[in-house]
């Protein structure tokens, strides 16, 4: 099987299954870089990860933000650590103002800024 035959595989399991989680998107990814060698495939399969479980794992941008890094992909990475320290912050703004708290988003949040501040 070739990289198309893989490609078809992915994203017909990632849309009609619930059970794909973000690591099958970082293994894509990675696989699509290792294997195909392909740096751009692997990016967009990271940001369809991030688009459906971005806010929810904070992990799979730490893993793309990682891939960008060691892809000598500096700008690239600082705006998508960026988005996402962005992302959570405005969610924190709007559920103080709804007087909630998620402490996810805060770990999230926690989690991103000291990857940030390491990078």
């Amino acid at each position: 099987r070739g990289a198309r035959e893989f490609r078809a595989a992915f994203l017909e399991a990632a849309d009609s299954s619930p059970h794909v989680t973000w690591e099958v998107y970082s293994f894509v990814a990675q696989t699509e870089y290792h294997v195909y060698g392909s740096i751009e495939a692997a990016a967009k399969v990271f940001r369809l990860g991030v688009e459906r479980y971005g806010e929810r794992e904070p992990a799979l941008l730490a893993a793309f933000i990682n891939f960008l890094i060691s892809c000598n992909d500096l700008k690239g990475a600082r705006a998508e650590l960026s988005r996402g320290v962005l992302d959570r912050l405005q969610a924190g703004v709007r559920d103080r103002l709804a007087s909630r708290v998620d402490p996810r988003n805060e770990d999230s949040l926690v989690f991103l800024w000291q990857k940030w501040c390491r990078f």
